[in-house]
């Protein structure tokens, strides 16, 4: 879906909005983020061709039309680390609702009371 969605110059060819970085551990998902803006092609190889065995991208993704990978468990650091990598955002694998669907355990965003969930703390809103 990526590479039908963006050329290999980064223009979107109007398919998709952003593409989400699914790796919740840490700040590891911007490890990933070269592979999505055609820059990680090296040693012949590259993560969004059909045939991996190219030295070009087949596509690219700006920077801001990714949303890097968190867990609800994060720590701010990691927060921090993911807010200064230059993506359009974040994705976060898990929180609860209020009065509603309860998943519970360590990684559930909604309980987790050692971060403040904003790049920007001041667009948080009461």
């Amino acid at each position: 879906m990526v590479v039908e969605s963006f050329t290999p110059q980064g223009q979107s060819k109007g398919l998709l909005d952003s593409v989400g970085l699914m790796v919740y551990t840490g700040a590891q998902s911007l490890d990933w983020v070269a592979q999505y803006t055609g820059h990680a092609c090296s040693g012949g190889w590259c993560a969004l061709c059909d045939n991996a065995k190219v030295s070009t991208p087949c596509a690219s993704v700006p920077r801001k039309q990714i949303l890097a990978g968190l867990d609800g468990g994060v720590n701010q650091s990691d927060l921090s680390k993911v807010c200064s990598g230059g993506t359009g955002g974040y994705m976060v694998w898990y929180a609860s609702v209020d009065n509603g669907f309860q998943y519970g355990g360590d990684g559930d965003a909604r309980t987790n009371t050692y971060v403040t969930w904003a790049c920007n703390p001041a667009e948080l809103v009461e």
